[in-house]
């Protein structure tokens, strides 16, 4: 994934890059699972992670974790 150009509004939260979502959508296909404890990203099973993820990973940490945060606090289910 190369740098994003395209933003997505995530309902009641942030904007974020396409990039980022596009990599967590990818995770989850392949079977990982990603959360926050504090400041820091859990990803589990961490074994399946590819240099690729780990890179990307580091890139986006910032976004991944709002995004994560918004989903985690139910962002994504208060709009009614």
């Amino acid at each position: 994934m190369s740098a994003s150009s395209d933003y997505v509004c995530l309902r009641n939260g942030p904007t974020v890059p396409l990039a980022p979502l596009q990599l967590l959508w990818h995770l989850e296909d392949r079977g990982l699972r990603v959360r926050l404890d504090g400041d820091d990203l859990i990803i589990s099973p961490k074994e399946h992670l590819t240099n690729e993820d780990r890179e990307q990973l580091r890139r986006w940490k910032a976004h991944i974790r709002a995004i994560v945060d918004y989903c985690d606090s139910g962002g994504a289910e208060s709009v009614q």
